[in-house]
């Protein structure tokens, strides 16, 4: 009777725990906010002479009505302090799946992108992480470092195969931003 009982509650220890594991966060935990963002961007390499713009370009020129700009799960930490311009510090943190196209690069155009087929497109994984978020809203702040990233297999007109690589980095000193510099780096192999 007894091994019966361990049994049970054994099995009802394990299903507990596992809808646990499963169970969506919640939006907001202490120091942790969650949320969905919009990521519809556009980000140039002049030095590739590419240009990459992350969510459906031509859906939105078209005027299509059910379109909806993507958005990608965030995660605000509040590191110290209240929520900024009080002393605090916020890390963002987002990660998800977003489509993306890679042009030559032109002025912003609907009609280019209604008219013109893109190098590559498809979906890709985009990622981001920001040391304190509103690091001009507090003097005395380090310097502000951002590292964006994006890769996955895109796809030319032909059905060809290629890998994205992408990223941005940003860095600069929360009181001065004349010291801000970035790279963006975009890569199809």
């Amino acid at each position: 009777m007894l091994a019966w009982l361990k049994k049970i509650i054994t099995s009802v220890v394990l299903v507990s725990l596992s809808c646990l594991s499963f169970a969506e966060p919640p939006v907001q935990s202490g120091n942790v906010y969650r949320g969905e963002d919009v990521v519809a961007s556009i980000w140039i390499d002049w030095d590739a002479g590419l240009m990459l713009v992350f969510d459906d370009v031509v859906a939105s020129c078209s005027g299509d009505p059910e379109f909806e700009f993507a958005t990608v799960p965030f995660m605000y930490v509040l590191v110290k302090g209240d929520a900024p311009p009080n002393e605090g510090r916020i890390i963002d943190r987002f990660r998800g799946d977003v489509m993306a196209s890679v042009w030559p690069i032109f002025p912003f155009n609907c009609n280019i992108f209604l008219t013109q087929l893109p190098i590559a497109q498809g979906i890709v994984t985009i990622s981001g992480n920001d040391n304190d978020l509103f690091a001009d809203l507090n003097p005395g702040n380090n310097v502000n470092v951002v590292k964006y990233r994006a890769h996955g297999f895109l796809y030319t007109p032909e059905g060809e195969r290629v890998r994205l690589l992408w990223k941005w980095n940003a860095m600069w000193d929360g009181d001065d931003f004349s010291t801000f510099t970035s790279t963006t780096r975009i890569k199809l192999n």
